[in-house]
């Protein structure tokens, strides 16, 4: 693969990351709770992210894992389940991508527990096998459903706050739109591009981008 190539996919990959990588909110969950803020625990970053455009202040979010690490199986670990028992509002991938965050459920016996499945109303059931590179939440395609799943579930959570979270999430739409006719326009001269990945992950970014993915690296999502 020519570097000028794959300079293009790293380009197309950063993009749809609909804002700058925030950090997890330092307040300790006790002191959001003083200032009446909705404390929410999401399975990563990207879906945590959502969820502050969209709760806005109103919200304190914590992911479960950072953006690096394998969503399969990874390794759970107290301080984990500590965050899913102080939570109001879980913000997951959905059953068939995070099924390791029940273990955290039961062990947290959090019982007010609002949970928010992202992938309702996305197009992830067409992948073959969820475990198998279907990472949804990559495509902005998807970003306003599960922006809009996150709305609702921080409603049903907050029913006073409900005309605040609508606005966010009509301002977080706008901001797809516009950002979606820059992309492709930019990337309008690559239509048809070959590109390999690490794994067959990027489905949901070719619903949206001009790009024809030729292979991949690795047989299987994870594998080695």
């Amino acid at each position: 693969m020519k570097p000028k190539t794959l300079n293009y996919i790293i380009a197309a990959v950063s993009l749809v990351l609909l804002s700058q990588s925030g950090s997890s909110a330092t307040l300790p969950p006790r002191c959001a709770r003083l200032r009446y803020l909705v404390y929410v625990a999401a399975t990563n970053p990207t879906l945590a992210d959502i969820a502050n455009q969209v709760g806005g202040h109103r919200v304190y979010t914590r992911w479960l894992l950072k953006a690096d690490q394998d969503i399969t199986s990874p390794k759970l670990y107290e301080s984990m389940a500590h965050v899913v028992r102080e939570a109001e509002v879980l913000v997951r991938l959905g059953t068939s991508y995070d099924p390791w965050i029940e273990t955290l459920v039961d062990k947290a016996r959090n019982k007010s527990l609002v949970n928010v499945d992202a992938s309702t109303g996305t197009n992830a059931a067409r992948a073959d096998s969820p475990m198998h590179g279907s990472e949804y939440w990559l495509s902005p395609s998807n970003a306003k459903i599960i922006a809009a799943n996150i709305r609702d579930g921080l409603t049903r959570f907050s029913p006073k706050d409900a005309p605040y979270f609508a606005a966010n999430y009509e301002q977080f739409c706008r901001k797809v739109d516009d950002n979606l006719v820059n992309w492709r326009n930019r990337l309008a001269a690559h239509k048809g591009a070959s590109i390999g990945s690490c794994c067959n992950n990027l489905d949901y970014l070719r619903d949206v981008f001009p790009f024809d993915q030729v292979g991949t690296l690795e047989p299987a999502h994870g594998s080695e």
